[in-house]
């Protein structure tokens, strides 16, 4: 028998909880932007580009292609990899 939900991405139901706690504290609320379009070519990226214009953000970090190649400067888009190599250089 195992102890973790598969759709959790292998966090036990236990830990859930303090987990979702620990994010809650180092979030920052963000009201929903006005409603954009045309910033990448799948319309439904729009609202994540626009929300992180709201909030401010350095990036926006995806494995989504749409976001990626959408040459975004405002905030730039980043793969896991390239946010490692930005806080890597200190």
């Amino acid at each position: 028998m195992c102890s973790r939900d598969p759709s959790s991405g292998g966090t036990s139901r236990a830990r859930r909880p303090r987990n979702t706690s620990r994010i809650r504290r180092h979030a920052i609320h963000v009201d929903d932007p006005p409603e954009a379009s045309g910033l990448t070519r799948d319309p439904a990226d729009d609202y994540l580009v626009s929300l992180g214009r709201q909030g401010n953000v350095d990036a926006i970090i995806s494995l989504d292609l749409d976001l990626l190649e959408a040459g975004l400067a405002d905030p730039p888009a980043w793969t896991p990899r390239q946010l490692v190599e930005m806080l890597s250089k200190g």
